[in-house]
């Protein structure tokens, strides 16, 4: 009986209905979700208000979205796999002084229509990704790519364009 529980409680947490109460619930916070966007469990998304998510749009299971201070715009029909960073703040590193009283820089990543973000990437504040973009695997995002480009590598370079 409780594996028949937990089979019927991993289906219901991945279905349709699950991930329109996500969107919903953010939603509700102040994010603008789009339509047929799918939001798998585990997503996280601070400061809803400077979310943005276009239509068709795919968060993998684990990805955290953080806004705090700035926004995060993600174009419509972007695919973004599982377990995904994407923080739009930044510490400030001057002198000597403790980081910790350092301050935070807040600057808008925007990730285009069309784009494929691979599982595991870190996609740091101030960065564009340009349309049908993909970004490989494991990549850390910390500047622009351009349109139809394919990326990937810490930090992230061009591989060849689409």
């Amino acid at each position: 009986i409780l594996g028949a529980f937990l089979l019927l409680f991993k289906r219901i947490n991945f279905s349709r209905l699950a991930s329109e109460s996500r969107a919903a619930s953010l939603r509700i916070s102040g994010a603008k979700i789009g339509s047929g966007v799918t939001i798998r469990p585990g997503v996280t998304v601070s400061n809803c208000r400077g979310v943005e998510i276009g239509n068709g749009c795919y968060l993998g299971e684990n990805t955290i979205i953080s806004a705090t201070g700035s926004k995060v715009t993600i174009g419509a029909n972007t695919l973004i796999a599982p377990n995904n960073i994407i923080v739009a703040r930044q510490h400030v590193i001057s002198g000597k002084d403790p980081i910790k009283f350092s301050g935070y820089k807040n600057k808008a990543i925007t990730i285009e229509s069309n784009c494929w973000i691979g599982a595991g990437c870190k996609i740091l504040s101030g960065v564009t990704i340009g349309e049908g973009s993909v970004v490989a695997a494991g990549a850390v995002v910390n500047k622009n790519i351009d349109d139809f480009c394919i990326c990937g590598g810490i930090p992230v370079k061009l591989i060849k364009e689409r």
